[in-house]
């Protein structure tokens, strides 16, 4: 019987609003975000940001700073009677001391590889700097967007065979879980999950911020 699947996954973030007030945020599965007193754990807003679902919501982690919060949602189509209103596949970020929506960014299916299960939506953590966001899809593309709008700055797919210094043939897959990480200029990403059907891999990448 089908129920509601309003799983945290996502580790709590504990920040700063522009205001310098300590804030929790939290993401869950069902599609909501909310922001927290960690004081008392009383409310101080609540946003939606995806329908939900069994591979709906938020899933594995959110990055913040003072002025924004940004979101990953899958929102996976499920016929779960639980979900509210329509998928927002993609990045959205939120004031924090607020839960303004400041952007949203719906991606577009650009999936080709039907042996597997493929969809655009962020399952994997992201990751931001003061300027950039990155995020990877269950499509297994790595995006990087500007954290002041939503532009996506540039993309590139990972479902692709790759060489790697050891030797070892090396091919991407979905982007799941464990999403990219930046580390003194480069991102890091692991490629490749063959749970639920999700293209497998076996390769960890390097990328410079721009995306070379």
């Amino acid at each position: 019987e089908d129920g509601p699947d309003y799983d945290i996954g996502a580790s709590p973030i504990l920040t700063q609003d522009e205001n310098g007030r300590d804030i929790i945020m939290v993401g869950q599965k069902s599609g909501m975000v909310y922001a927290l007193n960690p004081d008392d754990g009383g409310l101080i807003w609540e946003q939606r940001a995806g329908s939900g679902g069994t591979m709906g919501g938020i899933h594995y982690g959110m990055s913040a700073n003072a002025e924004k919060l940004f979101v990953g949602v899958s929102d996976l189509p499920t016929n779960n009677p639980f979900n509210v209103g329509p998928g927002h596949p993609g990045i959205h970020a939120f004031r924090p001391s607020t839960g303004e929506i400041l952007w949203r960014k719906d991606l577009s299916n650009q999936c080709e590889e039907s042996r597997f299960l493929c969809w655009q939506g962020i399952s994997a953590a992201v990751s931001s700097t003061d300027e950039l966001v990155f995020a990877g899809g269950l499509d297994g593309i790595l995006r990087a967007f500007d954290a002041d709008n939503g532009d996506i700055l540039w993309e590139t797919t990972t479902l692709q065979d790759f060489g790697a210094p050891n030797g070892i043939e090396a091919r991407g897959g979905a982007i799941e879980a464990d999403g990219p990480i930046v580390v003194n200029g480069k991102v890091y990403v692991t490629s490749g999950y063959d749970k639920w059907n999700e293209a497998p891999g076996n390769v960890l990448l390097v990328y410079s911020l721009n995306g070379e």
